[in-house]
């Protein structure tokens, strides 16, 4: 565990930061067992609201710096202790944050601090050859991949740049659990991660938190043991593969031979439903066509159907793949009767021959109503992906509507998946090559990566991590835009509560026209990291300082935004101005830094301020008749 612990003193204020919050007993630490997620908190001397700004240099292979990327953290508050939780970070990398705070009466920003993130565990699979990006493709998402023939399984999550961005042990911590016993994983259609360990079922979303967790061991199901696969199902049940080796008479002997079940498990461990191999297929002609992977069911256990993907189709019914009989089967939901078989010795649904697959993996259904496979061996040396339709209007048939099938450098006899994605590309797992490919619907690589380990199936994940934090946005109250010097102070006016307003005259949320002194005052208020400004303008006249009527009628209605600006100010006219104008921008120091003449009648122009320092600027107009002002804030 790498850890950090500063004392900053003293604070280092912004511009818009003034005032007595101090901020003590900072500490940067990565979790127990993982490098890539780190724990920031501090104290305040007050309640306070924060969030953190943080960032993470990208730099090329011999470290000089490309780019940075800023992300702020949620905000959370009022409190004087502050804690927060960074995730999707890259391996030896420098990353820094900043401190905001601020409650009413003051706020405050600390300098930004560095720590580099550790190297990954050795477990932890990376890439292991050049990624392949099309740099052509409007790639987005991450990929979602495991291990397998390695001591300490863990789970991972690969960027689009081949970068590992989380990862987790497959029991929680390494040297947990089953390290090579029915440990499998699945994703939920909320992309949430389902984990299997032979009588439990955890469900996690990837900050650490289990949304829901079963354990079945010591109850009347534990001589069954999950594996291979699990879904959430439309009732929000677990549904789960279990396994166990059941003896049979043969003559006179018996046979152990694989018995495969399907449980529908609530979350509070009730089982609800159960199927049984034994009720519709006959163990008896059972063969060991090549032994059986998982010794918890027998050494010599008969591996004649190996269930390796379960899959609720859209009318609720359940799609089975039974590896050793190159079959894909329905199961009815309610009775448990076989619906159809496809493929295989017996199929109800037929395929054309050149069309058959073997010991196929991950069957799902697509979004337009097809369905996907990895067929591993149906080519006998080479895989594919394998789309088809199925047609039941005559006599049902299979339709191949679309496949790739992967080079020979990639043939993948065992493990494997296959998955359409929304945007019409496909992707692929080679397990035994612990390869994705992704490809565009013409069948065309888009994008490839190799981990150095075996993979047993990968997910395309939109976004598995928490959004970019939002906020309340800022309304602004009824604030006076003129004041007399000789009023008395008032409370200005902003939503949310609890924001901090700063500006000359501002105190505690209270504008004194007074401290504030003759002229006109911009006055920010700031939620967040959002900020609003106001003008109020303060007359040395007495009370009520209106402005005359011949005044205002000699002043154009104009107005400026967006404001603050960064790159482009739009100036608007809310009556034409005719003849020759003159427009100028004015910094804090008299200095005339724009000026261009306006001919003709016009309502709206654009004027470029990207190259101008941040800072108050005035825009003034005048013509032959007419002048008018208004203040503005320049803020990158």
């Amino acid at each position: 565990m790498k850890k950090l612990i500063l004392s900053i003193v003293p604070i280092m204020l912004s511009a818009l930061c003034i005032g007595q919050i101090t901020v003590s007993n900072i500490t940067a630490e990565s979790e127990v067992n993982n490098v890539l997620r780190y724990d920031v908190s501090f104290d305040t001397n007050e309640d306070c609201y924060s969030y953190l700004k943080y960032y993470r240099s990208v730099t090329d292979s011999l470290g000089n710096p490309l780019d940075t990327v800023w992300v702020n953290s949620e905000m959370i508050g009022p409190t004087s202790s502050h804690s927060f939780h960074i995730v999707e970070m890259v391996a030896e990398q420098t990353y820094g944050f900043q401190i905001n705070a601020f409650n009413e009466g003051s706020c405050v920003q600390t300098d930004y601090e560095t720590f580099q993130t550790a190297p990954l565990p050795d477990v932890v699979p990376v890439l292991d050859t050049t990624l392949f990006f099309d740099a052509e493709a409007e790639l987005t998402g991450y990929y979602l991949t495991n291990t397998v023939l390695v001591p300490d399984k863990t789970v991972q999550i690969f960027n689009r740049k081949g970068e590992v961005v989380w990862y987790d042990y497959h029991s929680g911590e390494p040297n947990v659990g089953n390290s090579q016993t029915c440990q499998a994983f699945n994703v939920t259609e909320d992309d949430n991660m389902i984990l299997l360990e032979c009588h439990e079922i955890t469900l996690r979303d990837y900050d650490s938190n289990i949304l829901e967790y079963v354990d079945m061991n010591g109850t009347e199901y534990d001589t069954l043991y999950f594996h291979h696969d699990a879904i959430v199902n439309e009732a929000g049940n677990f549904v789960v593969i279990a396994g166990a080796g059941r003896e049979i008479p043969s003559g006179d002997s018996t046979l152990l031979v694989m018995e495969e079940n399907l449980l529908e498990i609530t979350p509070l461990g009730e089982v609800v439903w159960e199927w049984t191999s034994y009720d519709h297929f006959d163990p008896t002609g059972a063969t060991n066509q090549n032994g059986f992977y998982l010794s918890t069911f027998g050494a010599e256990s008969i591996n004649w159907l190996h269930a390796n993907a379960v899959f609720q189709d859209n009318d609720g019914h359940y799609l089975v793949s039974f590896k050793e009989l190159d079959q894909i089967v329905k199961i009815n939901s309610s009775s448990g009767d076989v619906m159809w078989k496809l493929g295989g010795e017996d199929p109800d649904i037929e395929f054309l021959p050149f069309d058959y697959f073997g010991d196929q993996h991950a069957i799902n259904r697509t979004a337009v109503g097809t369905y996907m496979i990895y067929d591993n061996t149906g080519l006998d040396t080479l895989s594919r992906l394998m789309e088809f339709s199925l047609d039941f209007y005559d006599d049902p048939v299979a339709i191949n509507e679309w496949e790739y099938v992967l080079p020979a450098d990639l043939f993948s006899n065992i493990l494997g998946s296959a998955e359409r994605l929304p945007n019409g590309n496909r992707f692929g797992c080679s397990g035994n090559k612990g390869t994705i490919v992704e490809v565009n619907s013409a069948a065309e690589p888009v994008w490839r990566l190799r981990q150095s380990a075996w993979m047993y199936r990968c997910f395309f994940l939109e976004a598995p991590f928490p959004a970019p934090a939002e906020i309340e946005d800022i309304t602004m109250g009824d604030n006076p835009t003129l004041l007399c010097e000789t009023e008395a102070a008032f409370a200005l006016n902003a939503e949310p509560a609890g924001g901090y307003w700063s500006g000359d005259g501002v105190a505690n949320g209270m504008f004194d026209p007074a401290i504030a002194g003759v002229g006109t005052h911009v006055l920010k208020f700031k939620w967040g990291w959002n900020t609003e400004t106001i003008e109020i303008e303060v007359s040395d006249q007495v009370p009520p300082c209106a402005v005359s009527v011949e005044e205002e009628a000699d002043q154009l209605a104009i107005q400026l935004y967006p404001n603050p600006v960064g790159n482009q100010l739009t100036v608007q006219f809310n009556n034409q101005i005719s003849g020759k104008t003159v427009i100028q921008i004015v910094d804090v120091t008299g200095k005339v830094v724009r000026s261009q003449e306006v001919n003709g009648s016009v309502q709206t122009i654009n004027i470029d301020v990207a190259d101008l320092a941040n800072g108050l600027y005035t825009l003034s107009i005048s013509g032959a008749d007419n002048f008018t002002s208004e203040h503005f804030v320049i803020s990158k």
